[in-house]
């Protein structure tokens, strides 16, 4: 089935607005992946290890500091989950605003002084 958008000639404000949300999907996308049980497991650092996620090294002090159990690797990626959810949120309705003023802009250009 054709894409409709394909057929439609876009503006290039949409294009730009439709490109960033599709960049923060991919974004909230590879949050799960990395917050998912399965991967979680694969990056956690042997029982022996400080560091509760494997390739931590010495300048990351601050992940250093974090014990090397399940519950520190969920704490961390919850933490992470809900800073990308809520900067996606702030970054969504950014966007929606810019699209909406160069929209109005546009169409306020449109507009010709004899209608008034």
């Amino acid at each position: 089935m054709p894409n409709p958008e394909n057929s439609i000639k876009v503006s290039q404000a949409y294009h730009r607005f439709k490109t960033r949300i599709n960049y923060f999907n991919d974004d909230i996308e590879l949050v799960d992946v990395f917050c998912s049980t399965e991967f979680l497991e694969r990056v956690a650092s042997p029982v022996q290890s400080n560091s509760p996620i494997i390739g931590i090294s010495d300048i990351h002090t601050s992940l250093l500091r974090r014990s090397n159990t399940d519950g520190t690797r969920n704490q961390i990626s919850n933490h992470l989950r809900a800073t990308v959810f809520s900067s996606y949120i702030k970054d969504m309705y950014e966007e929606v605003m810019c699209y909406m003023k160069k929209i109005l802009y546009d169409a306020s250009k449109k507009v010709s002084i004899q209608t008034f």
